[in-house]
């Protein structure tokens, strides 16, 4: 549930970034980094441009990863320009290097703005201005919750990858066997001797922790205990060489417990209390289908 400060600030966010868009002839719309590091002085500071051949490289390795028709393009589209903002070139001496700097700013393209504000936490309501357009102001409030479970799911994802593939490292085994550890680490956290019975009460076809209920305005919240148990176990297991499989299975086990304790002793309820026939992986399936569309739509049709 969004709080009445939150809805202000999304407010004015939602009021400077549609004040502050600009386009010009032959050109897609675009924002200035200096018109959007007052938004999130936290994060973003106008003096610090952003680094363009990197964040071009980093964008475009994410959108090729999801959108495999563009690994053909030659050369990458441009949707971040460092310009001058004065014609200063001409006649600006050597000693005047800091006043040049002064007059440097940035181009971005909506598609540059949606990838930097999906960077960072705290910034759900501006991805979304940019992911969604010719969105009304309350459409995009109720978007935010998707996007957060959206990039949280993220996380928890590639966390359980890296784990897995230190499983796969240290045990020799097959990819059969880190389903077997993750089996008995799930049935430790949810309190079971039977998953497969517990899966079956609450309809779970995918990841058990898709129907966990959550609640953004708790911190931590829910899946930070899910995310926080696939993290000590590569903290555990990382360290070693090689391990028997019931010896990862153990030290998983801990992990799961550990975690499970700590949401108890924080919210007064065991996991399994959470559990929900809703599946919240759904909303970020469709957040992550919207983004590749996106991509798709202006990629290469909206750069500058």
């Amino acid at each position: 549930m969004i709080t009445e400060y939150e809805l202000q600030r999304n407010q004015e966010i939602f009021d400077t970034l549609n004040e502050t868009k600009k386009q010009e002839a032959k050109s897609p719309e675009f924002w200035l980094w200096s018109d959007l590091t007052p938004l999130y002085p936290k994060f973003l500071n106008k003096s610090t441009l952003i680094p363009t051949d990197w964040f071009s490289d980093k964008m475009h390795a994410t959108i090729t990863q999801n959108v495999p028709a563009f690994k053909a393009l030659v050369e990458k589209p441009v949707h971040t320009k460092t310009i001058n903002t004065k014609n200063v070139y001409q006649h600006v001496k050597p000693c005047d290097a800091l006043e040049l700097e002064k007059t440097m700013d940035q181009k971005l393209t909506r598609l540059a703005c949606e990838y930097l504000f999906k960077q960072y936490y705290g910034a759900e309501f501006a991805q979304a201005y940019f992911l969604f357009p010719n969105t009304t102001f309350n459409e995009l409030n109720d978007k935010i919750d998707d996007i957060k479970i959206y990039r949280r799911h993220q996380d928890i994802n590639n966390v359980a990858k890296q784990a897995a593939s230190i499983i796969l490292r240290t045990t020799g085994k097959t990819k059969t066997s880190v389903h077997n550890v993750y089996e008995h680490a799930w049935a430790q956290f949810f309190g079971t001797e039977n998953l497969t019975e517990l899966k079956a009460k609450y309809d779970i076809q995918h990841s058990i922790y898709d129907h966990m209920q959550l609640d953004f305005q708790c911190y931590p919240n829910q899946w930070d205990y899910v995310y926080n148990m696939f993290n000590d176990m590569i903290n555990q297991l990382d360290p070693h060489e090689i391990l028997t499989l019931d010896e990862v299975i153990k030290q998983c086990n801990t992990c799961a417990q550990i975690q499970r304790h700590m949401l108890n002793k924080h919210t007064g309820k065991n996991p399994e209390e959470f559990l929900t026939t809703v599946d919240l992986g759904t909303k970020s399936k469709q957040i992550d289908m919207e983004r590749k569309q996106f991509w798709f739509k202006n990629y290469v049709s909206n750069s500058l």
